[in-house]
Formats: C-alpha cells, sequence, structure tokens
C-alpha cells in the first residue's frame, strides 16, 4: 500500500514519482502517505538522507513529513523453517569449501541453487530487480 517504492536498481524521478503521486493523492482526498526508500537511495547522495527527503516532500506538498529509519526492526521475527534449513545448509557448504581449501567465497541462493562466489566477483556484481518485483511494487501503491 505505499505510494512509491524507491530502490537503487530502479531508475525514477523524485517529483514525477513521489510528490506528484502524493499529490494526486491528496486530490482523491488520501491524508496518509508511505514511501519506501531502499538505503541505497539514500547512500547515493543524491537525494540527501531520509530526513531531507521527507523535508522536501513536506516542502512541496504541504503534507507533514516523517523519516524512519527501521533498520533492525524490520528484519525482526523469528525464523521460519525455512530460514533455519537455509542457514544451516548454507553453513554446511561454508564448512565442505573450508575443507577444499578455498577460502574468500561467499555462499549464496542463485536461480534456486546453493552456490559460491568469489568475494570479489560478489562485491562487483550488478545488483538487479526483476521487472515483475517492480510492477507488483508500482500495482499495490493505489495510485
Amino acid at each position: 500500500g505505499a505510494t512509491a517504492v524507491l530502490v537503487p536498481e530502479q531508475e525514477f524521478d523524485f517529483d514525477k514519482d513521489v510528490i506528484d503521486k502524493i499529490k494526486a493523492g491528496l486530490k482523491t482526498g488520501k491524508s496518509n502517505f508511505i514511501i519506501i526508500v531502499a538505503e541505497g537511495i539514500t547512500h547515493s547522495g543524491k537525494y540527501g538522507n531520509i530526513f531531507d527527503m521527507a523535508e522536501r516532500i513536506e516542502n512541496a506538498t504541504g503534507v507533514e513529513s516523517r523519516g524512519t529509519i527501521l533498520g533492525h526492526v524490520q528484519r525482526g521475527g523469528k525464523p521460519t523453517v525455512r530460514d533455519r534449513v537455509i542457514a544451516s545448509e548454507m553453513g554446511a557448504k561454508c564448512v565442505d569449501l573450508l575443507l577444499e581449501g578455498k577460502k574468500n567465497r561467499i555462499v549464496c541462493i542463485q536461480e534456486g541453487k546453493m552456490v559460491d562466489v568469489d568475494i570479489e566477483e560478489a562485491l562487483n556484481m550488478k545488483k538487479s530487480i526483476q521487472q515483475i518485483e517492480v510492477d507488483v511494487m508500482s500495482a499495490m501503491t493505489g495510485i
């Protein structure tokens, strides 16, 4: 139900994709808005920090705006059975790699398969988001 979702993998225009959507929502009587901002957006420096963005929204729309950093709060909760199984499988894979003498590897799941990747290669990989995920986020915004 977010008005906008900003992720570094998807280009956006702050005025068009945030400010204009809020203004459009105001015209329909909507008074509350949620903008989800991935941390990669604020780290880029282009838009300032989350509090700068909230101030920009408030100045442009007149809607009282507050920035909230969820941090580990959003990552809380009890692990599911799947979480526990994957963690155990990844741990076992790490031990196998060490026994094989392999170091500086990252264990991850790619295309549904557990694999290991050189740490430098992993750090330099271009992150992506599937179009279906963008479409679902956009469809859920309600505007």
